[in-house]
């Protein structure tokens, strides 16, 4: 398996997994969505509903697949990233998006892509 569908199926199974423990602790009135699109390699984890007559729309988690990285576009989580990386997807191969300007990514020890 080439490494595209390696992470692909990485993803969809940690985001899978972690989208069913969520909906085993729902808040009163919340809805856990799983959106997992291999065709535009866009990953996300959203919490939905109403909690105490206000409106929830939260995004927990979102990855992007781009040229063979995984970019982290926002992470909610606690340890989500080193559940791919357990799964198998290489450290290097890891972008944080979400919180390294491109300019500094060479900096870390993950992708500079």
């Amino acid at each position: 398996m080439d490494k595209l569908a390696c992470y692909r199926n990485i993803i969809n199974l940690a985001m899978s997994e972690r989208a069913n423990l969520m909906r085993s602790q729902p808040l009163p009135g919340e809805e856990i969505v799983c959106l997992l699109d291999d065709v535009t390699d866009n990953y996300l984890l959203l919490r939905l509903g109403w909690l105490m007559d206000k409106r929830l729309h939260s995004i927990t988690l979102h990855l992007r697949l781009v040229n063979a990285s995984v970019n982290v576009e926002q992470d909610w989580t606690d340890d989500f990233i080193s559940d791919l990386i357990d799964a198998g997807v290489d450290r290097k191969d890891i972008v944080f998006a979400n919180t390294t300007p491109p300019e500094m990514r060479n900096q870390t020890e993950l992708a500079i892509v």
